[in-house]
């Protein structure tokens, strides 16, 4: 079996708008310095307009408040956060593989 990653930020906003919660997998760094990243899996969700969270056992990656109310659309600012953390989410479709191919 295989998954899909995606980097379809718009896909992915509008499937946690209908109430999906997504696996998907981040970089991350302890620190600035760092040489490389580290790759972590976590859920992507959203609790309503402006409460969306990438995150996984407490720790959150990124995500939305209600303060950022202020600071623009609320999916311009999501696809942002994206970006930064080099999100990739898992497609839900996972397909096996002939193992005859």
């Amino acid at each position: 079996m295989y998954y899909e990653l995606s980097n379809d930020y718009d896909e992915l906003f509008c499937l946690i708008s209908l109430g999906e919660i997504i696996a998907a997998f981040v970089d991350f760094r302890f620190d600035e310095t760092m040489p490389n990243a580290m790759r972590d899996l976590c859920k992507v969700y959203r609790h309503g307009s402006y409460q969306i969270r990438i995150g996984v056992r407490g720790l959150q990656y990124g995500g939305l408040e209600e303060f950022n109310k202020e600071d623009g659309d609320e999916k311009k600012l999501f696809i942002g956060q994206c970006k930064v953390l080099n999100l990739e989410w898992i497609k839900n479709k996972i397909q096996q593989v002939n193992e005859a191919d």
